[in-house]
């Protein structure tokens, strides 16, 4: 007994009691491996096929018939790379590397000149093997076909069609969205937005791969739609999921701080300067790492400006020459503050001219409003007002 507690011990610390391979096999294998990395792929090719035929074990065969394939592939030979990758399929139906193998066939019909045949079979891949890592990738490529070939109707059919028989897997989220980034392309407002809030409901926070896209999208066509304090509060859910790691590390998602900028601009939208300019400031003080700091400072800072807020503009570009002296905006800072400090660098032309075009529209709505007119764009809403939104900003 003691022997047998001595050996485990000895092959637990030098991991040298695993499988044994058989030598001609390991020879082939590294013999192919050098000869691949070095670019000689028909010889790898020979070495992978000497290599399937030494294997002792179906998964040492079945990588090697892929690799066998795979060099073919590389040096030219797609006829005996597609043959080999038929015959893996056929004779390891449960390998691991089937999954690519019916994707590489698909991929070699297609490069062969066969789109029809070969996006038929990424189509049937993505039906019959959605668990695959590469189901979604040939969801992507097949639904550019489609829309290319008969068009965004067509697309949408299908993902619509599709996503029930690949129901709760990641292929279902990328259909889900894509279906509402097309829905939007045509102007299907409505139905856009439904397909996004359905796509950030089944796959929420943190599970979902496209739930942030899905609601910023949301946010986007409630917008479009004249609903701008729905937007507000589909881009404060989002926000409302923000979390900090303690220790090493983040959670920080980069579409955490353009939903907080657009958040600024709805503010803006249904009147709201204050809400507006407390979430410009937001984007620089909670998103470290965020490269919006410098255009949220600069915007705060003409917004103030447009309000005849002279302190608060020249707070704003204070902090953009000596935080951000790299942002383009930062030689600038004298458009909107006199007093604020010297950058090293020139303001660009395309950026005064921006300001004054700004300072100009600003001048002669100044009778109306200072910030953009709202009262056609708040109709429809599902808030009651306007200091509603802004006391909902302060929550997150």
């Amino acid at each position: 007994m003691k022997t047998f507690w001595a050996a485990a011990a000895v092959c637990g610390l030098l991991g040298a009691c695993g499988p044994s391979l058989p030598e001609p096999y390991l020879q082939s294998r590294a013999a192919a491996e050098r000869a691949y990395a070095h670019g000689r792929y028909d010889e790898a090719a020979a070495h992978w096929r000497d290599a399937a035929a030494n294997a002792a074990r179906k998964k040492d065969r079945a990588d090697a018939l892929y690799r066998h394939a795979a060099s073919l592939r590389r040096a030219g030979k797609t006829r005996q790379a597609k043959t080999v990758l038929a015959a893996l399929v056929r004779e390891y139906p449960k390998s691991h590397r089937v999954d690519r193998a019916l994707y590489d066939l698909a991929d070699i019909t297609i490069d062969g000149g066969d789109k029809t045949g070969g996006y038929d079979a990424l189509r049937r891949f993505i039906l019959e093997r959605p668990d695959a890592g590469l189901a979604l990738h040939a969801a992507q490529r097949y639904l550019v076909y489609l829309e290319e070939r008969d068009g965004p109707a067509a697309a949408m059919r299908f993902a619509g069609a599709t996503m029930k028989a690949v129901s709760d897997r990641p292929v279902e989220e990328y259909l889900g969205y894509h279906l509402g980034r097309l829905q939007e392309q045509e102007k299907q407002l409505s139905q856009a937005r439904a397909s996004y809030l359905r796509v950030a409901e089944r796959f929420p926070y943190p599970r979902g791969a496209f739930w942030d896209d899905a609601l910023l999208g949301a946010a986007r066509v409630e917008r479009e739609m004249g609903r701008p304090k729905d937007a507000l509060e589909t881009l404060g859910r989002l926000l409302r999921e923000r979390e900090s790691a303690d220790l090493q590390g983040s959670y920080e998602k980069p579409l955490y701080a353009k939903a907080r900028l657009e958040r600024a601009e709805l503010y803006e939208l249904i009147g709201n300067p204050d809400a507006a300019l407390t979430e410009l400031r937001r984007v620089y003080t909670q998103h470290r790492y965020s490269p919006l700091r410098d255009d949220a400072l600069w915007k705060e800072s003409l917004l103030a400006k447009r309000l005849g807020r002279t302190e608060r503009a020249c707070a704003a570009a204070a902090l953009l020459v000596k935080h951000l002296p790299e942002s383009r905006y930062a030689a600038c800072a004298h458009l909107v503050c006199p007093s604020a400090p010297s950058a090293m660098k020139r303001c660009r032309e395309y950026i005064e001219r921006e300001v004054n075009e700004a300072q100009s529209s600003s001048a002669k709505s100044s009778s109306v409003s200072p910030s953009i007119s709202s009262s056609s764009l708040s109709r429809g809403s599902s808030s009651s007002s306007s200091s509603s939104s802004s006391s909902s900003s302060s929550s997150f």
